[in-house]
């Protein structure tokens, strides 16, 4: 009889932990999607191609908020090539993706690396690309690296000086 107690009460307890902690942990990771995507706001992400989470970051409102929209639309965008694409867009190159979310006039997505932007487009759209976004870069590069992120741009401060 007590044998049988103690087994039909751990698998009650095995039962519950079963079902209770899947249901927590969902519920923490809900939860922590939601601090970490706003309605509304500038996403930031470093691909750093190391097979650890990219490095990814949200601007909503402020001072930043305001100048990376206002360097976004000032950027002077062709349907041209001005630069081989391809030639960056790999490992090793410290680029940013920049995804607007609920922004009025802002592209969905720009992928800049140093001085060169690239602008997707819908599928059957020609990208865009611009050059002279340095001063985007910088402002990233800045916040990145206040984020503890700096061993990335090691090589862009040695080319910058």
């Amino acid at each position: 009889m007590y044998q049988y107690l103690k087994l039909k009460t751990t698998i009650v307890l095995v039962t519950l932990l079963f079902f209770v902690i899947p249901a927590i942990a969902q519920e923490e990771t809900e939860r922590n999607k939601m601090k970490e995507e706003p309605t509304r706001g500038i996403s930031i992400t470093l691909p750093v191609y190391s097979g650890i989470p990219n490095p990814q970051w949200w601007i909503t409102d402020g001072d930043e908020f305001k100048k990376i929209i206002y360097l976004i639309k000032s950027m002077k965008t062709v349907n041209d090539s001005l630069f081989n694409y391809d030639e960056w867009n790999k490992p090793g190159y410290a680029s940013f993706w920049i995804v607007s979310r609920e922004i009025m006039d802002l592209p969905k997505s720009v992928h800049i690396w140093r001085d060169m932007g690239y602008i997707p487009q819908h599928e059957e759209m020609i990208p865009l690309y611009a050059k002279g976004v340095t001063e985007l870069y910088d402002m990233l590069v800045k916040q990145a690296e206040e984020r503890g992120y700096e061993e990335f741009f090691i090589n862009y401060h040695k080319q910058k000086r």
